[in-house]
């Protein structure tokens, strides 16, 4: 911030932000069409404007998030082919992690006692910790094989149950 605008738009300070603001566009008026600039120059700011050729648009529409009924995300984890995958989405879904995140899980990271995931160097390298719910954990046990080794089966070999 230039010196003289600080010495003259801030100090002493209004009393709320619409007269700072004031004082500011006072302030420009003086200071852009009288005043020289060494990195412009010397030429005062008002010379050097030139204003943009689009036209200002504002602000995008911000939207919020799809979410999806109990129906939907029921059809979602259903639809994945393998019990591998099934997990993946019930894990993403059920605690909010990251897809950066559930690709560097570990094991280790699972604690079942105190029943959260410990997220290692998660989005801006911190640490978090997300909660594991009973419901996600009970989820998790196979209710039918899919093909992968079935726990039904007495030799342990796949089947199509």
């Amino acid at each position: 911030m230039h010196l003289t605008l600080k010495k003259e738009a801030t100090k002493p300070a209004a009393l709320n932000f619409l007269q700072q603001q004031a004082r500011f566009d006072d302030f420009i008026e003086i200071f852009n069409p009288e005043r020289p600039h060494e990195a412009l120059a010397m030429k005062c700011p008002a010379e050097v404007y030139q204003p943009s050729p689009r036209p200002y648009q504002g602000l995008p529409d911000s939207r919020l998030p799809t979410v999806l009924s109990r129906e939907e995300v029921s059809r979602l984890i259903d639809a994945a082919g393998t019990l591998f995958r099934r997990t993946l989405l019930m894990t993403l879904y059920g605690t909010g992690m990251r897809r950066a995140e559930l690709a560097r899980l570990k094991v280790s990271d699972i604690d079942n006692q105190r029943m959260i995931i410990r997220v290692v160097a998660g989005k801006g390298g911190k640490d978090r910790d997300l909660p594991l719910s009973p419901i996600q954990v009970a989820r998790d046990q196979p209710t039918e094989c899919r093909g992968v080794r079935c726990p039904k089966s007495s030799t342990g070999t796949s089947c199509k149950c």
